[in-house]
């Protein structure tokens, strides 16, 4: 990747934050998300060994289905309810985006 030993040891070791250059390119050759190389396992308490595909997710996504995966456990109707207003209100304004895009 052209990269250093010395500067992938310091990354490893906690004593150099990762480049933006880095990580994107982590990305684009690995196919690895910047998120999940820059938060630690506790950030991921609750969450089983990933597969591959779940690894490439940005945490904010894997943090957001956690939040889901709970909400419908908890078989708490109030939050359910609200949880679907959300969602709906959400794809809703996704789906208005994209057709403004196509015009």
């Amino acid at each position: 990747m052209g990269y250093s030993q010395r500067y992938l040891s310091s990354i490893e070791t906690g004593e150099t934050e990762p480049s933006r250059e880095f990580l994107k390119k982590l990305n684009k050759v690995f196919g690895i998300s910047s998120d999940y190389i820059l938060y630690s396992d506790a950030d991921f308490k609750g969450v089983h060994e990933p597969e591959a595909e779940y690894q490439a997710l940005p945490t904010s996504i894997k943090k957001f289905l956690d939040n889901v995966k709970e909400i419908l456990e908890s078989k708490n109707e109030a939050m359910i309810d609200l949880f679907k207003a959300n969602t709906k209100g959400i794809l809703e304004a996704i789906r208005i985006n994209k057709k403004r895009e196509r015009k």
